[in-house]
């Protein structure tokens, strides 16, 4: 068989550091960053890495808190929900919208969270 690749998927996309929120800071000195990642089949995932804490406290048990907000063209195409690893052993989940708003609520006080688990598709 033969056939044509785009040459986006032959290239390595840069990392964007990721638009946190004013109460939200980098943690252990991984900056939160994604990056838009072209599929073999034309489609598109975004991959994250890096950490986030609050500037000031944990994140509290049981409490939906937006950290962050993903620019245009790089939003989810339908709510996603993935599992995370923290500081503790519980982790927490992720709720990534489609309006661009990131989420994050842990069962357990947590001081930051680790966003390498998040990976989403837009197109």
């Amino acid at each position: 068989e033969t056939g044509t690749l785009e040459a986006a998927a032959l290239v390595r996309t840069q990392w964007v550091n990721l638009p946190l929120g004013a109460a939200f800071t980098t943690a252990e000195g991984n900056t939160p960053q994604y990056r838009v990642i072209p599929q073999l089949d034309g489609s598109k995932i975004v991959k994250f890495r890096g950490q986030v804490k609050r500037t000031s406290g944990q994140f509290q048990p049981n409490q939906a808190l937006g950290f962050a907000s993903m620019p245009a063209g790089t939003r989810p195409l339908r709510n996603e929900f993935v599992q995370g690893a923290s500081d503790t052993a519980y982790g927490g989940r992720f709720v990534l919208e489609t309006n661009g708003a990131i989420q994050f609520m842990a069962p357990v006080a947590t001081t930051y969270v680790s966003l390498t688990a998040i990976s989403y598709y837009i197109s």
